[in-house]
């Protein structure tokens, strides 16, 4: 009989994870509502799932985990924190309208997030992937570059910068032409790590841009990965991520199976420290499922005659050797 592909991938990347220096984490189902309400704007949603404890005290099913490891961490420069999880949140779904329990795993390192840092969670990105099939991808790109593109072509227009923005994730090159051809040339740039930044580098003259840049090259030399694919279409939260960002694809599922990026704004009351980490979405492995082979299935017949013991034995015993049985009550002609 098939194990679940979820099963299987939890423990494949509870290894990896912890070989890589990595402890787990566990948290309630739970948090103080004030926790959420103080960081809304680190949220995708605001819709969340609350009720009253006995004492009065306002609890919310937890939308996120991220959060309350940033809560607790102990984590400083000279002392960093490497945690995994896996856990369940509980967020509205922006289509249907309702709430889904939406199980993954992913780690966090809070600290001082430096070069080689910042490789080995994308290395471990792929390595996650790489548990999930053979065929997968990686694309990354970082919010520096995007933050550096909005201050050079609408640095005082919240409005056009949210259309850009949204030419960027349609990868819609037409939507923005109007403003400015060097900025076209830029919607839908992807490719290999040392052309997209080239290009971009060509387009936007910043000391922001440069940084993002440097960041992404170094990641390239560090890694020097197949698997990877820049593209200016992956964004994120610009209140939440300020450095790289990255999204994994596999075959059998139709979007990111795994997310994650450089997010210190969480973290900036926290003594400076940096924070970088990322998600896989278990749900959606459900794909990888392959259906038991029952093919050869055993139907065994029994009657009033039988003792319902050695019924139960003898189905227990086939089914030990793999096999499927279906227990059947044999009916006379009268009664079929």
């Amino acid at each position: 009989m098939n194990q679940s592909k979820e099963k299987i991938t939890v423990d494949q990347l509870q290894s990896l994870y912890a070989r890589a220096g990595f402890r787990p984490y566990h948290m309630r189902k739970f948090e103080e509502y004030a926790l959420y309400l103080e960081n809304k704007r680190f949220l995708n949603s605001e819709s969340l799932i609350t009720f009253h404890d006995r004492n009065g005290k306002v609890l919310a099913l937890k939308p996120d985990v991220t959060l309350s490891i940033v809560k607790n961490t102990t984590a400083t420069k000279k002392s960093p924190e490497k945690l995994y999880y896996t856990e369940s949140v509980y967020r509205l779904d922006p289509q249907s309208r309702e709430y889904r329990e939406i199980n993954q795993m992913g780690l966090e390192l809070l600290g001082e997030v430096d070069n080689l840092a910042q490789a080995e969670v994308c290395l471990l990105a792929l390595e996650s992937l790489a548990a999930i099939d053979d065929d997968y991808v990686l694309s990354l790109s970082h919010m520096g570059i995007i933050s550096a593109i909005l201050d050079a072509f609408a640095p005082d227009s919240p409005g056009k910068q949210q259309e850009i923005l949204t030419a960027f994730r349609m990868r819609s090159p037409h939507a923005v032409r109007q403003m400015d051809e060097k900025l076209s040339a830029l919607v839908g740039l992807r490719g290999g790590i040392g052309q997209v930044v080239e290009k971009c580098l060509s387009c936007v003259q910043s000391d922001t841009m440069r940084e993002a840049c440097a960041q992404l090259l170094e990641l390239d030399e560090i890694l020097g990965q197949q698997r990877i694919s820049m593209d200016l279409s992956v964004l994120q939260d610009l209140y939440y991520y300020n450095g790289i960002v990255f999204q994994g694809y596999v075959p059998k599922v139709h979007r990111a199976v795994l997310s994650g990026g450089r997010y210190d704004r969480l973290v900036e009351n926290r003594g400076g420290i940096g924070a970088m980490g990322f998600a896989v979405y278990l749900n959606d492995l459900s794909a990888y499922q392959a259906p038991a082979d029952y093919s050869e299935e055993i139907v065994l017949q029994y009657d009033e005659k039988d003792a319902a013991h050695d019924v139960l034995a003898k189905a227990q015993e086939l089914r030990a050797q793999g096999s499927a049985v279906r227990l059947e009550k044999r009916r006379g002609e009268k009664n079929a």
